[in-house]
């Protein structure tokens, strides 16, 4: 009976054996598949991150280049409203309704949705820094720009409701000379900055 249970006891520590470097390796096999798991998962991320930079930047780019073509615009026609008031105003004349009428003051509609769309969206945290830094002033800027264009869009509107459209828009054509000179001049401000950024994002690619 005594060498019986020797023998088992001998086969119990050779199993043993056998089962701890079996266990180990089993162990080892798990912790280095979610390991792998968790790589892949990583850099599955870290492309889904790019790309989603990148898809960023591509609205962000589109939507400045729209606006610096309304910008343009803009500008082209404050130019032909401040000659064309000069005008009438160096020979004493109102100017006719249809020139005061046909929007003489009109300010580019300008959009900043891509922007707005990243900030909210969390794209900005896996943006570089230096992009950041070259978009957000450029949009700060554009901010300015329309945020007085609607105020003096409401003040004309107050004026008009208060006075009347012939007392405002032609009896006092010349305060328009001023206004179309400031707002072309923001505009090619503007304008310039749109370029310079357009330039620097398309040199980072």
């Amino acid at each position: 009976m005594t060498e019986s249970v020797v023998k088992e006891v001998g086969m119990t520590d050779s199993n043993s054996r056998w089962r701890v470097p079996a266990l180990a390796r089993d162990v080892l096999l798990i912790v280095l598949g979610a390991i792998l798991a968790f790589g892949v998962e990583e850099i599955r991320d870290a492309r889904n991150r790019t790309a989603r930079v990148a898809e960023a930047l591509f609205s962000i780019r589109a939507e400045i280049l729209t606006n610096s073509e309304l910008v343009d615009r803009a500008r082209v026609h404050h130019l032909h409203v401040i000659d064309t008031l000069q005008y009438y105003l160096t020979r004493h004349e109102l100017p006719p309704r249809q020139v005061v009428y046909g929007g003489i003051f009109n300010p580019a509609t300008i959009s900043g949705v891509a922007w707005q769309a990243a900030r909210e969206s969390g794209v900005l945290s896996n943006m570089k820094y230096s992009t950041i830094l070259l978009l957000a002033p450029t949009y700060e800027a554009q901010e300015r720009y329309r945020a007085l264009s609607e105020a003096v869009n409401q003040s004309l509107v107050n004026d008009v409701r208060r006075d009347g459209m012939d007392r405002v828009m032609r009896d006092r054509f010349a305060q328009f000379i001023d206004l179309a000179t400031d707002f072309k001049n923001r505009e090619g401000t503007l304008l310039e900055r749109y370029r310079t950024t357009l330039k620097e994002l398309d040199a980072s690619r």
